[in-house]
């Protein structure tokens, strides 16, 4: 069965070597994201190797001074292959908080390139929905995609005005995780998306080894465990999902062409 990875990074060297067989599985459309500099460019490369998409921004993570690299973003996203700008947002994380008014900064900028380049944005949001809500009540955005989405269902009513997705990942295979099981049944069916967030997260069974890396081929867990949460039929959700897809990005490269 053909299922979709809509986040996932696949620039990192625990992924690198698998690109030939995860090309050659089951998942039919990928999207990596890259996330600073250095990832921009991996990513890239890779994509004129290997059939898929890419999305690229500067991840709050490595927000810390002024980046010279924001003003050299536009010539990246206008590079073949790319199709959205992110993963990008706040996250006010712990120590992460000390740099929220360069993160609100850079976030707008990047959002301003999506605006003027037509692009979809990809969202990461952690502790910050009061100004992320804020920043982007200023844009007018083709679609947001929030990534492994965690807020709260009020937020997820609000944001649903900005034609907004919300993607789900490994969280919701772990049966203790009662939050985004009910997340992901508050998603209306037309505006759900799902990811491994590869290599970072893992699927039930990978989590005790620090060795033993996913990648897109794990997706297919996450549709198990989302057809069983929603009670639909694999088959219905795959078409769905699908369907989201095409929605945001009408040419989606995959990986069977």
């Amino acid at each position: 069965m053909s299922m979709y990875d809509v986040h996932c990074h696949l620039d990192y060297s625990s992924l690198v070597n698998r690109l030939g067989n995860i090309c050659n599985s089951s998942v039919k459309g990928v999207l990596s994201s890259g996330i600073e500099l250095s990832s921009w460019e991996k990513n890239i490369a890779l994509a004129k190797k290997y059939p898929f998409n890419v999305s690229l921004g500067l991840h709050p993570f490595f927000v810390k001074d002024k980046y010279p690299e924001v003003d050299m973003l536009r010539g990246y996203l206008e590079q073949e292959h790319v199709v959205a700008v992110g993963e990008i947002g706040l996250d006010y994380y712990n120590e992460y908080a000390e740099s929220k008014d360069l993160q609100q900064e850079i976030f707008a900028e990047q959002l301003l390139l999506a605006n003027q380049l037509g692009l979809p944005v990809i969202i990461h949001c952690r502790k910050a929905y009061d100004d992320l809500y804020r920043i982007l009540k200023q844009f007018d955005l083709p679609a947001l995609v929030f990534h492994c989405f965690g807020g709260s269902e009020q937020y997820m009513q609000k944001l649903l005005e900005f034609n907004s997705f919300f993607t789900f990942g490994f969280p919701i295979t772990n049966e203790n995780n009662k939050k985004h099981k009910r997340l992901i049944k508050l998603v209306p069916q037309a505006r759900l998306l799902l990811e491994t967030d590869s290599p970072f997260l893992k699927p039930r069974g990978k989590w005790e080894s620090t060795e033993e890396y996913s990648d897109p081929r794990d997706i297919k867990v996450v549709y198990e465990s989302a057809a069983k949460i929603l009670d639909i039929e694999m088959s219905d959700l795959k078409d769905q999902v699908e369907r989201n897809v095409k929605t945001i990005w009408k040419d989606f490269r995959e990986l069977s062409s």
